[in-house]
């Protein structure tokens, strides 16, 4: 006794044959994803690669591999060129060093970041074992003495303007090194 054929409807031909061109997955594996057999979908994509011409994406696997390899290497500079973006105060010249870990660490704990300790390492210039180790230390003596907002700097400088003279105060708290008023 044969078993009975399975109709499908054509949008989810069309979406299969447009899995397989822009994704460049192999028949077989779309196939196995999707529990029918590889020659249904061999045969409609043939037919779609008559009736349209070709795809234009038709690519030899060397191709689709150098391919791959360009995708991931502009995903990488992209990313590269994010951080930069959030870090220029880290580039100038005479950025401390643990200003740069604090920012790596930061970056470490944002989810939406997808770059490499060792690629951002890498970007600002600092050694990944140095960041490592910097992670780890214990805690300072003087920063155990003093916690965040006990102890504050100021300094009121003026600004000459054509109008006259601008009074500019800040204060700086000494733990964390920010500007808090």
């Amino acid at each position: 006794m044969t078993a009975a054929r399975r109709r499908y409807t054509q949008d989810f031909i069309d979406g299969l044959r447009h899995e397989m061109i822009t994704t460049y997955k192999p028949i077989k594996d779309v196939a196995t994803a999707y529990g029918i057999g590889p020659e249904p979908l061999r045969n409609w994509l043939g037919k779609y690669r008559e009736a349209n011409g070709g795809t234009g994406t038709d690519l030899t696997v060397p191709e689709r591999a150098r391919l791959t390899e360009l995708e991931q290497e502009v995903h990488e500079l992209r990313g590269g060129e994010r951080v930069l973006e959030k870090s220029q105060r880290l580039l100038r010249a005479g950025a401390a060093v643990v200003s740069k870990y604090e920012y790596i660490d930061s970056q470490k704990s944002d989810p939406t970041n997808r770059n490499s300790v060792v690629r951002i390492c890498l970007w600002l210039a600092v050694s990944t074992s140095g960041f490592h180790h910097w992670a780890i230390r214990p805690q300072s003596a003087t920063a155990a003495r003093r916690p965040p907002g006990v102890k504050f700097v100021g300094d009121i400088t003026y600004i000459y303007t054509w109008q006259g003279s601008i009074y500019l105060a800040i204060v700086i708290d000494c733990y964390s090194k920010k500007v808090v008023g």
